[in-house]
Parts: structure tokens; C-alpha cells; sequence
């Protein structure tokens, strides 16, 4: 049975998690990224605002004064997108390869982190930028689908069904770079296993994204709010890394029949 399966991987990934502890330095390193973002954002529109705040009282009056403000928020913006791309993507590559370590046995450290980056972040980097150009080309009729979706089905149901939008979407899409960092695939190439692999083992992907998204939310509130501002990036990361190394089982078990 399929929930056996799951029970049996979950229980696997406690027992790797408990005693690899070192996997979970890596969110720390997130919390230093999300910080270097935050900084660079906040710096960035105020010295934006700063440098432009005659501007900003003719802007929507004067079609000049837009063409001499869009330059800085271009810049801006690509540096932004560089920043989150490059740096989530480093945090991937080497996280991802010291789960596999740690699912071997071995003791993972920095030299399995940096291993991941050396050989597999170029590829991540290629595949996420190909995926968010198809998306951004995409958009306007992804966010009309979007809006349609979320004004029927999650008025209808409270939310949920915007969560369980997200959580399907996961389920073809939301592996492909695990997948290429454990086999060295290419972003096509893994995209393709990913797709395979969600159509092939859909329920138990499908449970586990759920429940990993259920666990965190509760998880980080439910101790109060102040617990919860204060811990709750790292209870959320500590569930989110227990939850990959389960999906990384289900695809080991699974890939010879994708």
C-alpha cells in the first residue's frame, strides 16, 4: 500500500534526521540570505526614494519623469533577481547533496555542501531561469487562470483549494531539482522525471507536500506569536528539510519505473 510506504519513509528520514543533525545548518545560511535580501531591498528603494523624491510627485503626469525613474528600478529589480536566483540556488544544490549524503549514511558536512554547488549549480541556475522566463511569459493568462480559480474554488472553500493548487503544481514540478542534483540530469531532462514521477506516485507526493505545508503553518504559531516571529523561520525549515529527505526516498524507491 501507498501509505505504508510513506509511514515507512517517514520514518526512515527521523531516524537520518536525528542523527545527521548537520542538515539543518543550511537554514541558517537561508536566514543569512533572507536578511542580505531584506537589507539590499530596504537600502535600495531608499536610496531610490531618496535620490527620486522630486520625481515621484510628477509621476503620474509627467511620461519624462517615468523614462528617468524606470532605469534605477530595472537595475534594481535584475540585481534583485540575481540575488534570490544565484542564492536560493546555491542553498538548493548544497542542501540537497548533504541530504543525500546523510540518506547514505555519511556524515554530511561542508564539503558535501560545496560539493553540490561545484557540480550541480550551474544546471539549477540554467533550469529556474528557463522555468521563470516560460512563466513570465505566460503570466497574463496564468493570472487570469489564477484569479478565475481562486474567486470560485477558494472563495468556495476558504483557501484551501489556493493551497491545494499550490501543493498539485508541486507534485509535477516541485522535484525536478532534486532530481537533477541526485543524478546530474539536465534541467529538461530532470523536469521530465519530476513530471513522470508525480504522475507515477501522485498520492503519497501529493500527502506528503499537504502535510509538510499543514505541519510548518501550525508548527510555528502554535506556540504564540512571539515564539512564532522568533523561531518561527527555523521550525519551518527544520519540517521543510525533514519533508525533503522524505521525498528524496519516495524518488529513489520510484525512479527505476519513471
Amino acid at each position: 500500500m501507498w501509505f505504508d510506504e510513506i509511514m515507512d519513509d517517514c520514518k526512515k528520514a527521523l531516524v537520518v534526521a536525528n542523527k545527521h543533525k548537520s542538515i539543518f545548518v543550511p537554514i541558517f545560511l537561508k536566514a543569512a540570505l533572507v536578511i542580505v535580501i531584506g537589507i539590499y531591498v530596504f537600502t535600495g528603494l531608499f536610496l531610490s526614494i531618496f535620490k527620486h523624491q522630486y520625481d515621484f510627485e510628477y509621476l503620474f503626469t509627467d511620461f519624462s519623469t517615468i523614462v528617468e525613474i524606470l532605469p534605477t528600478f530595472i537595475g534594481f529589480g535584475l540585481i534583485l533577481y540575481l540575488l534570490i536566483l544565484v542564492g536560493f540556488s546555491i542553498l538548493d544544490v548544497g542542501s540537497i547533496n548533504m541530504f543525500r549524503a546523510a540518506l547514505d549514511d555519511t556524515k554530511p558536512g561542508f564539503s558535501h555542501f560545496m560539493e553540490g554547488i561545484k557540480k550541480y549549480l550551474l544546471k539549477v541556475m540554467l533550469g529556474k531561469f528557463i522555468y521563470h522566463l516560460v512563466v513570465l511569459i505566460a503570466s497574463p493568462l496564468l493570472l487570469l487562470i489564477y484569479m478565475l480559480y481562486a474567486i470560485i474554488v477558494g472563495t468556495l472553500t476558504g483557501g484551501w483549494g489556493i493551497m491545494f493548487l499550490g501543493a498539485l503544481i508541486s507534485v509535477y514540478l516541485g522535484t525536478w531539482v532534486t532530481i537533477a542534483v541526485l543524478e546530474g540530469y539536465s534541467p529538461f531532462k530532470a523536469i521530465g522525471k519530476s513530471f513522470m514521477l508525480g504522475t507515477k506516485y501522485f498520492k503519497g507526493l501529493f500527502v506528503i507536500l499537504i502535510a509538510s505545508t499543514l505541519i510548518a503553518a501550525y508548527s510555528a504559531g502554535m506556540f504564540g506569536i512571539l515564539p512564532a516571529v522568533v523561531a518561527g523561520w527555523f521550525i519551518a525549515g527544520v519540517v521543510a528539510t525533514y519533508f525533503k529527505l522524505v521525498i528524496i526516498q519516495i524518488y529513489y524507491r520510484n525512479k527505476e519505473r519513471i
